[in-house]
């Protein structure tokens, strides 16, 4: 037997550094001025985490778009496995390739990442993984696929649009460059 703990004052005490697997029996006794008492032995114990990794996050959502980043949304998974949640992995593949590369050096604990470093005119889709003190789950279905470039809009309207001159058959007009060029 190894003694884990004296002097304790409370009918409670947490045994640490145990190890995960193993199984583990304990004793009690208690002590007066006169001596130590017979000991209480616990039914055999293994050690084993009573929570599971997460479930999956949800398919994750792609906004903002450039030519070399994307902002990756997604919602927690339905299961937690037991366990809060600690953070999230975002993960990013090209659409041809076959490897997926972690966005995320470190977990994220938002619901939301700027995935930046990406290559213009490239077809990339994203995942993401939960993670809780049980470890990893299995990542998220992939996103729909995004293209990688900047947003192009339609300008704005010419502005101050004038008839300067007429004759009975041409009119000639005069505007000003939009204030909005897309």
């Amino acid at each position: 037997w190894t003694l884990v703990a004296e002097d304790i004052d409370s009918c409670r005490h947490v045994v640490s550094k145990l190890i995960q697997g193993n199984e583990y029996i304990f004793r009690v006794s208690a002590v007066n001025q006169y001596g130590v008492g017979e000991p209480v032995q616990s039914e055999p114990v293994k050690m084993v985490d009573r929570f599971g990794p997460p479930g999956a996050p949800e398919k994750p959502e792609i906004a903002n778009v450039t030519k070399n980043t994307a902002t990756v949304s997604w919602k927690r998974p339905a299961d937690d496995g037991g366990s809060e949640i600690t953070g999230y992995y975002v993960e990013r593949k090209e659409r041809k390739g076959l490897r997926w590369i972690r966005a995320t050096k470190k977990p994220v604990s938002d619901l939301r990442f700027k995935v930046t470093g990406l290559t213009e005119q490239t077809e990339y889709e994203f995942r993401v993984t939960a993670e809780n003190k049980a470890g990893l789950g299995p990542p998220s279905d992939a996103s729909s696929p995004v293209l990688t470039k900047d947003v192009a809009y339609v300008p704005g309207p010419p502005s101050n649009l004038r008839v300067i001159d007429t004759t009975k058959t041409t009119a000639t007009l005069t505007w000003g460059k939009p204030h909005y060029d897309g």
